[in-house]
């Protein structure tokens, strides 16, 4: 019987990509070592296991993860609907008609945005309904607003807005 090992809790990054949730000192070992993943791929008798538990440690995107060949179909499954659920959690409640605009998350009962569009459009919002005036937004009003402030820290993490 092949080995098996726990995987990796998978979390959201700062752009809300789904990775599995990296062991730094794993990562610290393979960006200072002598060894990339390039040298470690050709390595001999390393099971797939091995390989895709090292995957999960360094932290690899949960789309990436599925595009590796030495991914068994079973692990990815079981990765994308840990992926899904996630998701799911952090999808919008409230519909909104911005094309520009990204999802920041729940905050209290809002749903957040920013739009990093250039100009005077760019802005955060904090939507509490589908209907088309329920919402609040305005950078101005970040500092007024612990709503608004939340999405404006929120935008500024992820680098879509400046602080």
């Amino acid at each position: 019987m092949g080995k098996k090992h726990p995987m990796q809790k998978i979390v959201l990054d700062s752009k809300g990509v789904p990775r599995f949730q990296q062991n730094d000192l794993v990562r610290y070992l393979l960006d200072a070592g002598p060894f990339d993943l390039n040298h470690l791929a050709i390595l001999p008798n390393i099971s797939k296991a091995d390989r895709e538990q090292f995957a999960q440690l360094i932290g690899y995107s949960v789309s990436g993860f599925g595009g590796l060949d030495y991914a068994r179909k079973k692990t990815v499954r079981k990765a994308d609907n840990r992926a899904d659920k996630l998701m799911a959690k952090t999808a919008p409640r409230f519909a909104h008609s911005c094309n520009d605009c990204v999802f920041l998350g729940h905050h209290e009962e809002h749903d957040l945005y920013a739009c990093p569009k250039n100009g005077p459009e760019r802005t955060v919002v904090a939507r509490y309904g589908s209907a088309g005036s329920h919402y609040t937004s305005g950078i101005a009003l970040k500092d007024m607003d612990p709503v608004l402030g939340e999405a404006h820290k929120r935008a500024v993490e992820r680098g879509l807005i400046d602080a």
